[in-house]
């Protein structure tokens, strides 16, 4: 018996032709796989499997905190589960790109965590660990870590629920935000604004309203009408203090200011730039009792979104390859994940991310939803998660996201890196220079810092485990060549010296495994020309150079290797890696 998954299901609902392929295809796997007499051979088609998390959830749960809040006449849509939620808000009388987009998702993705003809998953789920026992945390932070350098998203269940106490209160908001004024993005002027802005980043900014937690608060509640004049917003701050469970401390391997804390250079080397010290011997750090005074690339990377009921986020990407950690204390998230098509190959892989961004471009004729229907995976194209109190959610760097708002919310969450997901913060960071960032809706631009930091903390650890050989290929290239994937001009003082220690060690690493130079050189830069009609609109000159210049980028093993692939090979880190780089004063 040959079963169907639910991406055969959803390849079904796109494409008859394709689907009936499917199927045949299936059954003859199954054939050769159990030596089956094709005779005897029987296909059901089974619809898509359900976390058993949805399975006490009404199809009309999600209007426990949006009494009055929508029109009586406002649509609703129906999820592959029987979930129902009503329509984004209906932004302007003739444009519905958000009605359409999501009311397409909603017939064409499946659950993420059923079980797919590859006997694998999109998205696993675990159970957060018993945090009184070092070996159970250790062993799920050990399957997170490895689901993560395969690109599937991590959901963590029964995680302690609405630890911080938030709710859709004066007192929570003000937790959040203090009385200062935030920036909001609000449905009805993004869609009097969509056919002239940029989808991108970078004309947010005229989509823009600014708040303190006592406005957002009344415009939640208000009604005029029976049409609420707020209907379709979102808040994102950057918090104070991480409120995300304590399991995030855990997962994420680039917190190393305790490290930073004790260790610094000397005073006078901090002013130095990269371009004039990237030949220098290695800079040693000196332990200091002093703690102040420290430079750190972690600060506003923690995040608060508070969310109206009817709000879409667009497609996007998160935080120049950083991974996403999120959970939702107060309301409900739909959590779509979006697959772009791989091709035959990396470069194909990496064109199609490319022209998924650049297909929203306001100088491009597609919309947001011919995007979707022209650059998503044929087999696997989208495929969702509820998010709800009590769950935790780890997405790797470069998963291509659209996040629906059923209900009032409040989502807290924090970016982080891992050692074994450096080829896909590699991925990311070369679709967002290819871009000129319009695939991200956020930017951090430390991010090659927070990897130097990373590699010099390897130099301190008592014992070394083996590395993944990808990832770690991946990570030295981003040090070796930064120039390539950011401006370095902002690179000076202690980021400066810090990556050129990190350049230090990791040629120390591959002179050790014998690696060759070929296995990590990046491919000489295309020349961009002169002509200003080339660049993107909002783009200058020099991320122009630097985004044609990485059209020649490609990974080791770039005709048959994909990007979520980590490889099996790995990589020693010797004992002596960081001799003379921490000096302890006597």
């Amino acid at each position: 018996m040959a079963w169907l998954s639910a991406d055969e299901q959803t390849v079904k609902n796109r494409n008859e032709m394709m689907w009936v392929q499917s199927v045949f295809g299936t059954a003859k796997r199954r054939v050769d796989e159990l030596q089956i007499d094709p005779k005897m051979l029987q296909v059901q088609i089974c619809s898509p499997s359900q976390l058993e998390t949805y399975e006490d959830l009404a199809v009309d749960e999600f209007t426990r905190n949006t009494d009055g809040f929508f029109p009586a006449d406002h649509t609703k849509g129906q999820w592959q589960n029987g979930l129902k939620t009503f329509d984004p808000v209906s932004v302007t009388n003739h444009d519905r790109t958000d009605v359409e987009v999501i009311r397409w998702v909603q017939r064409h993705a499946f659950d993420a965590t059923a079980l797919l003809s590859n006997g694998t998953r999109l998205a696993e789920v675990l159970d957060y660990p018993d945090t009184s026992t070092i070996s159970a945390v250790n062993e799920v932070v050990k399957k997170v870590h490895k689901h993560m350098s395969l690109g599937k998203v991590v959901v963590i269940r029964n995680s302690p629920v609405n630890n911080q106490g938030l709710h859709l209160d004066m007192e929570s908001f003000r937790t959040l935000m203090g009385d200062t004024r935030y920036d909001v993005l609000d449905g009805h002027l993004r869609a009097q604004n969509l056919e002239a802005v940029n989808h991108g980043r970078r004309d947010e900014r005229s989509i823009h309203v600014r708040m303190t937690a006592d406005e957002i608060l009344s415009r939640m509640t208000q009604i005029s009408n029976g049409q609420n004049p707020w209907s379709g917003a979102c808040l994102d701050i950057a918090a104070k203090e991480r409120f995300v469970s304590a399991l995030f401390r855990n997962i994420a391997q680039d917190d190393t200011d305790n490290l930073f804390r004790r260790w610094k250079y000397e005073g006078k080397l901090r002013n130095q730039k990269l371009s004039t010290i990237r030949d220098t011997p290695m800079t040693p750090l000196i332990e200091q009792s002093d703690d102040a005074n420290y430079a750190s690339p972690n600060g506003h990377k923690g995040y608060a979104i508070i969310g109206s009921a009817g709000f879409l986020t667009h497609l996007h990407c998160d935080a120049d390859g950083y991974g996403t950690c999120v959970e939702n204390p107060v309301g409900t998230k739909l959590w779509v994940i979006v697959q772009p098509r791989e091709g035959r190959n990396v470069r194909e892989e990496m064109n199609w991310n490319v022209d998924m961004v650049l297909g929203t471009h306001n100088n491009r004729s597609y919309t947001p939803l011919e995007v979707l229907q022209k650059c998503l995976s044929l087999d696997i194209p989208l495929a969702f998660l509820v998010l709800r109190p009590g769950m935790m959610l780890f997405q790797p760097p470069g998963i291509w996201h659209i996040v629906l708002t059923p209900e009032h919310s409040i989502s807290v969450g924090d970016h982080f890196l891992t050692y074994d997901t450096m080829h896909l913060t590699e991925k990311t960071l070369v679709i967002q220079t290819r871009t000129n960032g319009d695939g991200t809706n956020a930017t951090h631009m430390q991010v090659i810092w927070s990897i130097s930091r990373m590699v010099i903390s390897l130099a301190r650890q008592t014992h070394h485990p083996e590395m993944l050989l990808k990832p770690f290929l991946a990570m030295a290239r981003m040090v070796l060549y930064l120039e390539r994937y950011i401006n370095p001009t902002q690179y000076a003082g202690t980021a400066a010296i810090d990556v050129v220690n990190a350049r230090h060690i990791v040629k120390k690493v591959l002179a050790h495994n014998k690696v060759p130079e070929k296995r990590y050189a990046l491919p000489q830069a295309m020349k961009a020309g002169t002509r200003k009609a080339d660049r993107l609109e909002h783009e200058s000159a020099a991320e122009f150079v630097l985004r044609i210049g990485m059209e020649t980028w490609l990974p080791i093993d770039a005709e048959t290797l994909h990007w979520a692939d980590p490889g099996v090979e790995t990589i020693s880190i010797p004992d002596d890696v960081g001799q003379g780089l921490f000096v302890t004063l006597e």
